[in-house]
């Protein structure tokens, strides 16, 4: 029985040295960001439509802020938006948006923007695109450029050209002028 004893705490002590190895491994990034009250300006395309775009984002003062929550989109704006049917659009959005960063390498953060929540506003159609966006920031340029799928829900009208369910693809890119975004 003493043997079996000195066996499970030989082994217990094993994993718990493995598990105390590899915890800064998988430890939570810290992140380091300056210009934490920024604006951007740039261009967003969501499905067929192309805008002028403004945003400010707050972030959290560094070092040693979480990658989860880092930022929050307070305020977007479109302007001079575009389709190929000439059928104008009121664009609005629900925020804040929450920004997450993942990683971090060469200069260049990346990670996702959830909660986004847009509402779209025509003749004969009403819909809401919501999801989440990857995210990539590059400090040498000041540049974040956005990428992925929303997906449409509330569709209203819309001649049937669009479905709750459908995915409508979006990309942005928008310039800061006093933002940097770093982690060790």
């Amino acid at each position: 029985m003493r043997n079996f004893t000195a066996k499970i705490l030989i082994a217990l002590t094993a994993l718990v040295a493995i598990v105390a190895a590899a915890s800064p491994a998988f430890a939570d990034q810290t992140w380091t960001v300056t210009g934490t009250d920024s604006a951007g300006d740039g261009a967003i395309t969501i499905g067929q439509w192309t805008c002028s775009s403004a945003i400010t984002a707050d972030f959290l003062p560094g070092p040693g802020a979480p990658g989860d929550g880092l930022g929050r989109i307070e305020t977007i704006s479109f302007s001079s938006c575009t389709n190929p049917s000439g059928i104008t659009f009121v664009i609005s959005a629900a925020l804040p948006w929450l920004i997450n960063a993942k990683a971090y390498s060469s200069g260049r953060t990346t990670g996702t923007i959830t909660d986004v929540d847009l509402h779209f506003s025509g003749p004969l159609c009403n819909l809401n695109l919501g999801g989440s966006l990857d995210f990539s920031y590059d400090n040498p340029s000041h540049t974040m450029t956005w990428s992925g799928d929303l997906t449409a829900q509330n569709v209203s009208g819309c001649l049937g050209l669009i479905q709750n369910g459908e995915t409508e693809p979006v990309s942005a890119t928008y310039v800061f002028t006093d933002l940097t975004i770093t982690s060790p």
